[in-house]
């Protein structure tokens, strides 16, 4: 469920630095005009891409850019916790390797803290939970989420108290380093049966609880309307990069799904920045959390959300091929094609993980001769390697049902 958003440009102006111990950045909303604005795709500005080049302009953030397309939007609360905009590259012996030409957007390279792509999920949702009041997270994921770890990361830098449900999954030198960096991140840890029944038994729980007294409920992967627009945002940062001519428009951009709110985001984003890409979406989790009709009903509902705050912005969804022969024995369980996957990705220097992205790479891998000649953009959205030792930890601040997964 998702919590209200309150904040506006004032909360932007005057509350944004108390929120997170950089300075945040304010969302910039257009010059007022009730123009429909141009796609970036349009004729007009391919023109003047092929005959005058933009000047190498400092990069724009894609709250920014979202800003200058839908003030609305652009007002809703955000702060600044990534290193963004993340680069991207051409990966020249893979481009050779699969006959299309690849790149890389390396949201790996998103924050010193922790790098991946929750970060931009939760630039939203911290905000909207410092704009009510809030003082406490709670978030939910697998003993070894990277969702769990941001939350417990980026939350500590913004001064919440964060608490954590982990539920069991197979183990892991993965698994146990993420778990350590809950615990090191200063998380209070909860064992808990299930994901799915604990965060709706949170919003129940909290609901019509005085802000102060109560914790900002996070939902599993940050997947919510609000947290979904971090990737409309990231749409947008991809868009001002090829406007710069960082990289070409992509055909296709390849994502591993695991609670779809990436997916869902950059769906609804691509097209409101004007780029034509289709999207692969590689599942990794269950099909009770990611499958087709689950997916239609999370993407009708962010339909409606974003028409609600902005009626008059031009919304429409890319195509979405969703992919699900390599999710393998189920959710953050290797396979043989991730692994052959990740072999191959490190010829050209990325390095993959099991969960996620080297199942989106290897479904990559098998599509490449349809792919032939076109241009392809993967999401490079793992974190890099945790480098606290499991070892190190005090045992006593892990609930005794997932102490075994410090030892793998």
């Amino acid at each position: 469920m998702d919590s209200p958003v309150l904040g506006r440009r004032a909360w932007l102006a005057g509350v944004g630095l108390a929120a997170c111990s950089r300075a945040a950045e304010e969302s910039r909303p257009g010059a007022g005009s009730t123009q429909p604005p141009r796609a970036l795709g349009s004729a007009e500005s391919g023109r003047n891409r092929a005959v005058d080049p933009p000047p190498a302009a400092a990069p724009r953030s894609g709250r920014a850019a979202l800003a200058e397309r839908s003030a609305r939007l652009g007002e809703l609360p955000a702060i600044a916790l990534g290193d963004l905009p993340t680069p991207v590259r051409r990966a020249s012996a893979l481009s050779a390797e699969l006959g299309l030409e690849l790149w890389i957007k390396h949201d790996d390279a998103s924050s010193n803290l922790f790098a991946g792509s929750k970060v931009r999920k939760l630039e939203r949702l911290l905000a909207d939970a410092r704009a009510l009041g809030h003082v406490e997270l709670l978030t939910f994921g697998g003993v070894g989420s990277n969702h769990a770890v941001a939350t417990a990361a980026f939350g500590r830098k913004a001064g919440f108290r964060v608490t954590v449900q982990l539920a069991g999954q197979p183990g892991g030198p993965h698994v146990a380093r993420n778990l350590a960096a809950c615990a090191a991140f200063g998380a209070r840890i909860e064992s808990i049966d299930g994901v799915a029944d604990a965060h709706a038994r949170a919003v129940r729980r909290e609901r019509g609880k005085a802000p102060a007294s109560s914790p900002y409920v996070i939902a599993p992967g940050g997947s919510s309307s609000l947290g979904h627009l971090g990737f409309v945002d990231a749409a947008f940062e991809l868009a001002d990069q090829v406007t710069r001519g960082e990289l070409p428009a992509p055909d296709l951009v390849v994502m591993a799904m695991g609670t779809m709110g990436s997916t869902l985001g950059m769906a609804f984003g691509l097209r409101a920045a004007g780029l034509g890409a289709r999207i692969l979406a590689v599942r990794c989790s269950s099909n009770s959390a990611s499958g087709p009709s689950v997916f239609e009903r999370a993407r009708n509902d962010f339909e409606h959300w974003l028409r609600l705050h902005d009626p008059r912005l031009e919304i429409a969804s890319a195509e979405v091929i969703l992919e699900g022969a390599f999710l393998g024995g189920g959710y953050a369980q290797p396979t043989a094609e991730g692994d052959a996957a990740t072999s191959q990705a490190r010829k050209d220097g990325l390095e993959l993980e099991p969960t996620y992205t080297a199942k989106a790479f290897a479904a990559l891998r098998a599509r490449s001769a349809s792919l032939a000649g076109k241009r392809v953009l993967l999401w490079a959205s793992q974190p890099r390697r945790v480098t606290i030792d499991p070892a190190a930890v005090d045992e006593r601040v892990i609930p005794v049902p997932l102490r075994r997964y410090l030892r793998p």
